[in-house]
């Protein structure tokens, strides 16, 4: 997910209502003046509806964190209760998950806690939000999560088989519906230690690597 962190961009959007409303606030303001106003309530109108727009994902801090039996349980409460659809986590590829071994052209994958995660997931009902992140130690190029990866080729090798892994487990019709993302707001040095076009050349891998329809 891309951010800006920089200030303007963090403050929150206005409709041209609601700056109306404020402008005329900081008017009165600087004024002093004070006027009577109506606010009128037809109160035989029903509400038009509470979209649950906030159901769609509920984030977890770090994939790791799945591993653990309560959190497991916490995600059928979320979706019991809250209808939440999908998790978004962090790190999937972190080395406390233990996917990606070897700094050769031939690295092994080891997808016993990755398939914990998706179990997880699955069994509350829910799909994940794929965050392809961040970069295993042995694919960085200077051993930190936040590089670019050494080798391109390795990396969307990797990627291909992450995604080819996902559909033998849960099938291409289940997989399809997943929602993917290459990394987290590659734009903030925080989480990116390489350049935008780095991150772009992450985003073209070879074909065939996903599934028709995925997201």
């Amino acid at each position: 997910m891309i951010k800006s962190h920089s200030r303007n961009a963090m403050r929150p959007r206005c409709s041209r209502g609601v700056l109306a409303s404020v402008f005329a606030v900081a008017g009165l303001s600087v004024t002093g003046a004070a006027h009577a106003q109506t606010l009128t309530v037809d109160a035989a109108t029903s509400p038009s509806g509470n979209p649950h727009f906030w159901s769609e994902c509920v984030g977890t801090g770090t994939a790791s964190l799945t591993l653990r039996a309560d959190l497991q349980s916490h995600y059928k409460l979320a979706n019991r209760e809250l209808g939440m659809k999908r998790v978004r986590g962090h790190g999937v590829f972190d080395d406390d998950m233990g996917v990606f071994h070897g700094t050769g052209a031939t690295p092994t994958y080891d997808w016993s806690k990755f398939d914990t995660y998706l179990a997880a997931i699955a069994a509350a009902g829910m799909r994940p939000i794929m965050e392809l992140s961040f970069m295993p130690k042995d694919l960085a190029k200077s051993g930190n999560s936040r590089d670019v990866p050494r080798d391109l080729t390795v990396y969307q090798n990797f990627i291909k088989a992450v995604v080819q892994h996902a559909v033998e487990k849960y099938g291409e019709a289940d997989v399809g519906k997943w929602y993917w993302e290459v990394w987290n707001e590659p734009n903030y040095s925080g989480f990116w230690n390489g350049t935008m076009n780095d991150y772009f050349r992450c985003t073209t891998p070879p074909r065939p690597v996903r599934p028709p329809r995925c997201r």
